[in-house]
């Protein structure tokens, strides 16, 4: 059974990022495989041993020295994914990333259809969450 399904998906300018590939939202599917939860702006990135799928990440309030390494952290991820699942969701957002398409070019075969019958067009949280029901 799949675990994850991408909601969208979209190439960034290289120049500007020049190790992140696309920003991605990953549906996290339910046991009825039905998109429960959305992590929202993860990336795609290119690594020194390949592509990996990076939760979208925020600053910490104080940064911090991490016991373990001795350095700093002053960005921590949002979402943490367990190495099971995040093998499966590396596999599923590199076989369908795209490197032709250019910077910029939303994936219109992973748009998805909300409630309110808008379609996900790579609108602001705020503007996404304004069309649900409440």
């Amino acid at each position: 059974m799949k675990t994850f399904s991408i909601a969208r998906m979209k190439n960034v300018n290289w120049e500007n990022s020049p190790n992140i590939r696309a920003v991605v939202d990953i549906n996290v599917l339910n046991a009825a495989g039905k998109p429960a939860i959305v992590m929202k702006d993860c990336k795609l990135i290119s690594g020194e041993w390949g592509t990996f799928v990076a939760s979208a990440s925020r600053k910490c309030s104080e940064p911090y020295v991490n016991k373990s390494t001795g350095k700093t952290v002053e960005y921590v991820d949002v979402n943490f994914i367990h190495k099971g699942s995040r093998d499966e969701l590396n596999e599923l957002v590199a076989n369908a990333y795209d490197d032709m398409r250019a910077p910029g070019t939303l994936y219109t075969e992973f748009e998805t259809t909300y409630s309110n019958g808008a379609a996900n067009n790579m609108s602001s949280n705020d503007d996404i969450l304004a069309g649900l029901p409440t």
